[in-house]
């Protein structure tokens, strides 16, 4: 009985360890890429996480400002643009928030650019599935083509 309690103990503390790693995918196979999507949104989507606060940030030439989105029954009801030292530049009014990125957002995002002939990695959690880290390069010659994002969540 004091077996199965350890063992049970330790299985769960493994699991708390690992929900902080991240599964990486690189390639330029789409199919890959594809199939990668696809488990992490089905990951995504059993999560059944539908109020959480995401703050993003773009990096390319520059880095633009970090925005935190904050989402409700699947709905955005709240964004913010922040400085890079955190204080808060503006709210985004209502109307813009179709211009925000969500989760199902980055989604998107990504199963766009696998089609675009892009050299793309995308770090996915691996407890929740939403992307963590999207980076592309549209032209390998081109730095200007180049961008990341960098995704972070909080469940509400």
């Amino acid at each position: 009985m004091i077996a199965v309690f350890f063992r049970t103990a330790l299985l769960v503390l493994i699991a708390n360890v690992l929900s902080a790693c991240s599964t990486a995918v690189e390639g330029d196979e789409p199919a890959e890429l594809f199939a990668e999507l696809n488990s992490q949104r089905v990951l995504w989507d059993q999560s059944n996480i539908s109020n959480y606060t995401l703050r993003y940030t773009e990096f390319c030439d520059c880095e633009i400002n970090p925005i935190s989105v904050s989402v409700v029954n699947d709905e955005v009801v709240a964004a913010q643009v922040f400085d890079q030292s955190g204080a808060l530049l503006e709210d985004i009014n209502a109307l813009d928030f179709d211009d925000v990125l969500t989760v199902d957002g980055f989604f998107t995002k990504i199963r766009n650019l696998i089609g675009d002939d892009n050299r793309l990695v995308v770090e996915y959690s691996e407890t929740f599935g939403y992307p963590m880290t999207i980076r592309t390069n549209r032209d390998l010659g081109d730095s200007d083509s180049e961008f990341t994002y960098t995704i972070e969540l909080q469940a509400m």
